[in-house]
């Protein structure tokens, strides 16, 4: 079965179908659609809040690891931080600004799971603890990043304005 994401907000859903006889003639392919997929009414609330504050910190475990990630994200750069402890110093993982190459991916094999993409030689995945957190993640630094490319928040989101 077909789990929409984030990545599929504002598109629709088509299956394609032909239809076939007991006795095995087959008809004409016929389609059906989805309306277009809407963010859900709670992430949205909640990426437009963090949008209006404009630097918000998010608390994630690493990839392939339980240490703490702090991502770090406003209007103007983002920031990945593997955080000190009694023996250590805070380290930067990868820090960068919103400007082309960068990205934010998502993958449909693990609803958790995210890329920041930075440039090249700069880029970390994390995991969440939940599709809710991933979503919010992905829609916050893809609205902080709008300023670096031409897509407007409402169409981000899919929303009328």
């Amino acid at each position: 079965m077909y789990e929409s994401n984030v990545d599929d907000v504002g598109y629709r859903l088509v299956a394609i179908y032909t239809p076939v006889r007991e006795d095995g003639i087959e008809g004409q392919p016929t389609s059906a659609s989805t309306e277009p997929i809407a963010v859900e009414p709670d992430v949205y609330k909640e990426v437009k809040q963090k949008l209006d504050l404009g630097s918000v910190k998010f608390e994630v475990p690493g990839e392939g690891c339980l240490e703490r990630r702090i991502l770090e994200v406003n209007r103007k750069r983002i920031k990945v931080v593997k955080p000190g402890s009694k023996t250590s110093f805070p380290t930067t993982e990868i820090r960068g600004t919103y400007a082309p190459p960068f990205h934010v991916e998502t993958f449909r094999n693990d609803q958790r799971r995210l890329r920041i993409v930075v440039d090249s030689e700069s880029e970390v995945d994390l995991v969440v603890h939940s599709r809710y957190l991933r979503d919010v993640i992905v829609l916050v630094i893809r609205g902080l990043a709008q300023r670096f490319n031409s897509t407007s928040l409402n169409s981000l989101l899919k929303i009328e304005a």
